[in-house]
């Protein structure tokens, strides 16, 4: 005979009468996110076969149970706010424990694939506390923008001493891709820096980046007199890489 919880547990052998000297061989899935038992009870008997005048059965033996634990299986679920920050950014993952009561120690394993000559402040791979978020400030060092895919497995550790068979981690991978734009930068180039009435001022902007998530512009804000001077480029947000021609004209003496 067994006891379990059918609702949450499947693949138990049907109770009944078998065979003496039968084994067991039983796929348990846990439906739930808590442990489940299952009380397997023997009861050795004899049974009487004869046709006619059987008395049924000698059982006078006592009875051997055995309850199995069946940990679910391993989950969690991982939030992020956005997936596109800025150079030297905080990066803040929530990451939740999605199982209630095991036998075991809930944990994650974190794995990150990251080029580290070009992006620091990931955390450390390794095991970590279920539930344990993820607080990293980014640093991008090169002119593009630099990705890292944070991995997360959730297990369940057998910390039993002497007996123990490692981790449940049955559960499926989950993953998030981080994307870190570069410092914005820039360089400005202009023959000279004192002119004549009228005359025509270059200034060359070079875009100092390359890859990114979004479009490379830059902001021009300029002070002067305005009642003195004209023809200086208004004010306002111009594409990464547009050069400046303006002819300034002084009107005053």
């Amino acid at each position: 005979t067994t006891t379990y919880d059918s609702d949450s547990l499947s693949g138990v052998t049907t109770s009944g009468e078998y065979a003496a000297g039968t084994d067991i061989s039983d796929q348990l899935i846990n439906h739930s996110r808590q442990v489940q038992t299952v009380t397997y009870n023997f009861k050795a008997r004899i049974r009487d076969d004869r046709v006619g005048n059987n008395f049924g059965y000698c059982d006078q033996g006592k009875d051997t149970s055995i309850t199995i634990y069946v940990n679910p299986t391993p989950r969690l679920s991982v939030d992020v706010a956005d997936t596109i920050f800025c150079d030297s950014s905080t990066v803040n993952i929530s990451v939740d424990d999605d199982l209630l009561n095991v036998l075991g120690t809930k944990v994650y394993e974190l794995t990150t694939t990251y080029d580290s000559d070009s992006l620091s402040g990931v955390t450390a791979d390794g095991e970590y506390a279920a539930g344990t978020d993820i607080s990293d400030q980014l640093i991008n060092h090169s002119c593009q923008v630099q990705t890292v895919t944070y991995n997360f497995k959730a297990r369940i550790r057998d910390d039993r001493v002497g007996n123990n068979f490692g981790y449940c981690d049955q559960g499926r991978d989950t993953s998030i891709t981080i994307y870190v734009n570069p410092t914005p930068r820039l360089s400005v180039d202009v023959a000279d820096t004192i002119y004549c009435d009228s005359s025509t001022v270059n200034i060359s902007v070079t875009d100092q980046i390359l890859g990114v998530l979004g479009t490379k512009v830059y902001e021009l804000t300029t002070t002067y007199d305005s009642d003195s001077l004209s023809g200086v480029t208004p004010d306002g947000e111009y594409a990464a890489g547009t050069d400046i021609s303006d002819q300034l004209i002084n009107h005053s003496r």
